[in-house]
């Protein structure tokens, strides 16, 4: 430097704290640098900066590399509060009004309030830099001073941008590279720990002075929360993995968001958040189209398309052909833009480019669209529309948060919501019971919801027909589906209904699948159903139901119990959400579509029990054990208490210290149950004894010479030999190794007493390296790292 500048003093000493951050990202022994950074860094100032820093130096001590940058700072600061950006150095007026101005200085952090100037505030300097945009814009600070609210960054009389000359902050200039690649792998811990979802806007259009590039626009219709249509204005883009909706649209169609932070950062680092998503879906008007869609709501989706008006006459339209907008050539909003998800399901075969000049054609399932570059001169504005958008892994650092949190202790509190109790109230006010003892139940349904429901059935019906395509490729498949239900009518758990030209009430259909394993010797199937399906409005059965609380112990609580007894059985309840009943005026929330085969009509049933895959089953089913055991307390106190204590769900885990204890608990749970309508099935035991007289077929005996094995609750258990035992069986790598896989498989080991603590810690440690070091979920692992993978594979310990 050969003058006092601001702007180059800031630039030395921004330049120092991004270097010493690299360092200490990479975890070198800067602390011990002092010297030899104070002597480099001070090399670099100018005449009249260097004497002042000698002149502020007391004592004999070597002075820090702090003191240095306060100085720095502090100087900084001086020449910015003149308002001018170059002082002389032979006025000495001019230095005697410095020296009353440093007086007058008072440093508060415009960030975080902290008694520093924003320049040396390390929360802020922490931030990438289009956070640090983004921070300064809503704080309404001077882009260029970072001080002033009193004047814009094109008014601001500090210096410029000592990177591109530019009037902004040298700690907001962005670049093709905006951070050091030594700082690359704490940036990404950064971007790691986030708890948000991202978005990322990358992508501009170039114009030249004499084209107009036109974006492929589409008018469709959205149903609001009344099942109403409305119309509106959308924007293809294929380059976006997201889809937006305006919140002006939001508003009109009077739908309820769901509550997610997402973070969206735009072309040159500008940053906007949101914190709503919606469910919605949108039709087609010239034909049967639709598809059900997640929306980021955005305050705006774009500036008008196309920027200003164009002339009709200018397009070389073919007459017969139905245009998707057909007023594209009139600026106007975006309300919703859809994404690649749905962008190329969108497209068909069919393409015009009558010339050069002007757009291309292409016919969609909402119409046919423009997009391209038009010849128009005689434009007077210019604009460039970014909107290319790439959702980041935000979701999967999330599951790798949990992942940490999976095995520790917090004390829950056992306080229930307003909701939860609201749920509670319900169920012992409805709740009754049946001459042969089964529970009947209304489901908990959120107040004024069920009437928000819109059509389900065109959507039951499309699945049913593509579920149809599936089964008619696999024999064994549609074998064991048709059993399913046939097992599921006979039983009385579903009848079928003749639907009525009218109904009071908005049914649900619940769309269903087929699951099943075919490494499972029994390869027994099981038909879910999916109360999660959006209806027209947007909501699903499981939105308007209320979750209920949980009335059971833990999992571990009642694992770490089994674990004190001497003699212990388990058994688990057959059919249990089957057992219990829906009220009749319910049922018709839970209809399906089924047919024995694609040339007979379409069926319609109700499923007249609690269905897994509605979101209350679990609470309704292990609230009626509970209400079970609370009503015959008196004539079964033993099997009462282990009811109430010893169940996860539809398992029971229990035992005592003797044999005549632990025969009592199961006569007295076995004759409680049956009260109820439940049979226990599926009995095992480390004492043949406690199998005796146990009136049911699936028993797991035990022969004592002989291993048997059984799982409990998803831990593997040796009854003869009454241990319990791991499986760890590792993947084949003949692929790269890379986080991903890693996670995948440490994720495998199901742990929910710690006893395998000691191995799983040593492969959370690599799994924390590998964060640590800014390793992408798909990029091959260090060398280091992958020894230490391979040889924990190889011994797990």
């Amino acid at each position: 430097m050969s003058k006092e500048i601001a702007s180059e003093l800031r630039s030395i000493s921004d330049g120092a704290t991004k270097h010493i951050h690299a360092l200490q990202a990479l975890k070198r022994p800067i602390t011990h640098w002092d010297d030899l950074l104070t002597c480099i860094l001070s090399s670099k100032l100018d005449a009249v900066t260097s004497r002042e820093w000698q002149t502020s130096l007391t004592g004999t001590d070597p002075p820090t590399l702090k003191q240095l940058l306060d100085f720095i700072s502090h100087k900084c600061q001086v020449l910015e509060a003149t308002g001018k950006s170059s002082i002389g150095t032979n006025s000495k007026a001019n230095l005697k009004h410095q020296s009353s101005c440093h007086a007058a200085v008072k440093y508060k952090c415009s960030y975080c309030n902290g008694e520093h100037s924003i320049y040396r505030c390390k929360n802020f300097l922490a931030l990438p830099i289009p956070r640090r945009i983004a921070e300064v814009r809503k704080r309404k600070l001077c882009g260029n001073c970072l001080r002033s609210t009193s004047h814009a960054a094109n008014q601001c009389a500090s210096g410029t941008c000592k990177t591109c000359a530019a009037k902004h902050n040298s700690l907001l200039h962005l670049s093709s590279s905006s951070e050091p690649r030594d700082l690359s792998s704490n940036k990404k811990n950064e971007v790691d720990k986030s708890k948000t979802s991202s978005v990322t806007v990358t992508h501009a259009s170039n114009l030249s002075n004499d084209n107009h590039i036109m974006l492929s626009t589409a008018v469709a219709s959205v149903n609001n929360s009344q099942g109403i249509p409305v119309e509106c204005r959308v924007l293809l883009d294929c380059g976006s993995q997201a889809n937006f909706i305006s919140r002006k649209l939001l508003n009109i169609l009077g739908l309820k968001p769901q509550n997610q932070s997402v973070s969206i950062s735009g072309v040159n680092g500008s940053v906007t958040n949101s914190s709503q998503v919606v469910n919605l879906r949108i039709h087609s008007l010239i034909n049967s189209y639709y598809a059900d869609i997640s929306c980021i709501v955005t305050d705006q989706v774009t500036s008008k398309l196309p920027a200003y008006n164009l002339k009709r006459d200018n397009f070389d339209i073919p007459r017969n052909l139905k245009l998707a907008d057909p007023n594209f050539h009139k600026a106007a909003d975006i309300d919703i833009l859809l994404g690649a998800e749905f962008f190329w399901e969108l497209m068909c075969v069919g393409q015009i480019k009558a010339s050069h000049k002007h757009p291309t054609l292409q016919k969609t399932r909402l119409g046919w669209i423009l997009a391209g570059r038009l010849n128009n001169s005689s434009a007077s504005t210019k604009r460039v529309q970014a909107l290319h958008a790439v959702v980041s892994n935000a979701e999967l650092h999330e599951q790798l948060g949990h992942f940490w949190q999976q095995e520790e202790v917090t004390n829950k509190s056992v306080s229930l919501t307003a909701e939860e109790s609201y749920c509670e109230q319900q169920f012992l006010k409805t709740v009754s019971r049946t001459p042969q003892g089964q529970f009947v139940v209304q489901l908990p349904l959120r107040e004024n919801m069920v009437n928000r429901l819109g059509d389900s059935r065109e959507v039951a019906l499309k699945r049913l027909l593509n579920l149809e395509k599936c089964l008619s490729r696999d024999p064994l498949l549609r074998e064991r589906y048709e059993h399913f239900l046939r097992e599921y009518e006979s039983l009385n758990h579903m009848m079928e209904i003749d639907v009525p030209p009218s109904e009071d009430s908005t049914p649900f259909y619940l769309p269903h699948h087929g699951v099943y394993k075919n490494s499972d010797n029994s390869a027994k199937l099981r038909v879910v159903f999916d109360a999660s399906c959006k209806s027209s409005s947007g909501l699903s059965l499981n939105d308007v139901l209320i979750v209920g609380p949980v009335v059971q112990q833990d999992l571990a609580s009642i694992l770490m119990r089994f674990r004190t007894f001497a003699y212990v059985f388990t058994a688990d309840i057959v059919k249990m959400y089957r057992q219990i009943l829906v009220a009749p005026s319910q049922t018709h929330l839970q209809r399906i579509l089924w047919r024995d085969n694609a040339d007979s009509s379409v069926k319609t049933y109700e499923l007249i029990t609690v269905t897994y895959g509605t979101s209350s089953a679990s609470y309704l089913a292990t609230r009626c054990l509970k209400h079970l055991a609370e009503l015959f307390r008196t004539d079964f106190p033993v099997g009462s208490k282990h009811v109430e204590r010893d169940f996860y769900v539809d398992d029971i885990l229990t035992g005592a210290d003797t044999i005549e204890n632990a025969k009592r608990i199961r006569d007295e749970v076995v004759q409680l149950l049956r009260l109820g309508a439940f049979q226990l099935s599926k009995w095992a035991s480390n004492c043949p004894l406690l199998l005796e007289n146990v009136d049911n077929p699936h028993l797991n005996t035990v022969a004592i010479t002989n291993s048997t094995d059984s799982r409990i609750l998803g831990i593997q258990w040796d009854q003869a030999r009454d241990v319990l035992q791991f499986s760890y069986k590792t993947q084949d790598y003949s692929s790269i190794v890379n986080k991903r896989g890693i996670l995948s498989e440490v994720a495998k080991l199901f742990d929910p007493l710690g006893l395998l603590g000691p191995m799983i810690t040593n492969a959370k440690l690599i799994l924390q390296e590998l964060w640590q070091a800014g390793v992408e979920w798909d990029e091959t692992v260090p060398q280091h790292l992958h020894s230490r993978w391979m040889a924990f594979r190889a011994y797990p310990s």
